[in-house]
């Protein structure tokens, strides 16, 4: 579900207007009793890509700080961690990532 949740991102994203550059991110949680998992879809479309931003960069950055690990392309990355206590840390990476460009 999370990689079709990514494709309908990645399909609005893709339909700005050239020039307007999009990154998005869908996020899912889930556990039970102290136990958390996460996983994430990072999309970025090419006026995005033209700033620098890859989605396979962002989503690493985002399951770092989640204790995970990802991947993917430049337009559309997925990851995962275990670590839901990192998830402000993960948000606070997304950020930096982006504001470098």
């Amino acid at each position: 579900m999370n990689r079709k949740l990514g494709q309908l991102i990645k399909a609005a994203l893709f339909a700005l207007p050239f020039a307007l550059p999009g990154v998005a991110l869908a996020q899912s949680a889930t556990g039970t009793s102290g136990s958390t998992s996460g996983a994430a879809t990072d999309t970025a479309n090419p006026a995005a890509q033209d700033l620098g931003l890859r989605a396979n960069e962002l989503v690493t950055a985002l399951s770092a700080a989640v204790n995970g690990r990802g991947g993917g392309k430049a337009d559309l990355a997925q990851g995962s961690g275990k670590g839901a206590a990192g998830i402000d840390a993960a948000l606070a990476a997304l950020r930096a990532e982006i504001g470098r460009s």
